[in-house]
């Protein structure tokens, strides 16, 4: 069972299955960025702007708090929907949100900019601006934090 590092609520240890112990840093999220077969490869939709995300979570002390991870460019990797590429999977607070056509620059500044705004909150943000026609879900019964207009 998970347990409290006292005086440190960012840090939790975990008992690994061969007895010994891990120190995890908890962190507010993850995002997952497609790059399967259709997003992010250039052939059905722009390449995906790798660097900028890495140098945005950077610059913006957004990879404290949130890890992204990049699926694998080998046909395993989809997030899906295809026709909706280029996709992002952000878990956010316990919270799943889908991101669609992050093709450009602008479109990856204002999720960063909605992270940033979560983080400060402590909690999913309103999606807001541009961002907002890009959200939707696949879960059913899923509520999308939407500001409203």
């Amino acid at each position: 069972m998970m347990r409290d590092i006292p005086g440190r609520p960012d840090l939790k240890i975990v008992p690994t299955l061969d007895g010994d112990e891990e120190v995890l840093q908890m962190k507010a999220g993850m995002l997952f960025v497609c790059e399967g077969c259709c997003c992010g490869n250039g052939y059905s939709f722009p390449r995906i702007e790798k660097a900028h995300y890495l140098r945005e979570s950077r610059r913006r002390g957004i990879s404290e708090h949130v890890s992204i991870v990049f699926t694998a460019d080998d046909g395993g990797g989809c997030l899906g929907p295809c026709g909706l590429g280029n996709n992002a999977f952000m878990y956010l607070f316990g919270r799943g949100l889908w991101f669609q056509h992050l093709n450009s620059k602008a479109d990856i500044d204002a999720l960063f900019s909605y992270l940033e705004d979560s983080i400060r909150l402590g909690q999913p943000a309103p999606i807001e601006g541009s961002l907002a026609q890009r959200v939707y879900t696949r879960v059913q019964g899923e509520q999308i934090p939407v500001a409203a207009t």
